[in-house]
């Protein structure tokens, strides 16, 4: 599900993982009550990944970057 980036943003959320595409950041208000949030800063984008602790398992790592993979080709199609 994608978030409003900009108010995102002006949140300023806590981030806890980056790599060069993406960073993985905390919900600004409720934290570690909700799901991860990917932001790429590049696109302008921000969604929610579905996963409470996606650095403990690798699959879930993976599906963020198939998320980011979709997110793109939608943006640029």
């Amino acid at each position: 599900m994608k978030l409003n980036y900009d108010k995102l943003m002006a949140d300023q959320p806590v981030v806890f993982w980056s790599c060069c595409n993406y960073d993985l950041v905390e919900h600004p208000h409720v934290g570690d009550e909700y799901p991860v949030i990917a932001v790429c800063h590049a696109l302008k984008a921000a969604w929610n990944t579905t996963y409470y602790d996606p650095l403990g398992d690798e699959g879930d790592m993976a599906d963020i970057e198939w998320q980011y993979q979709q997110l793109k080709e939608n943006q640029n199609a």
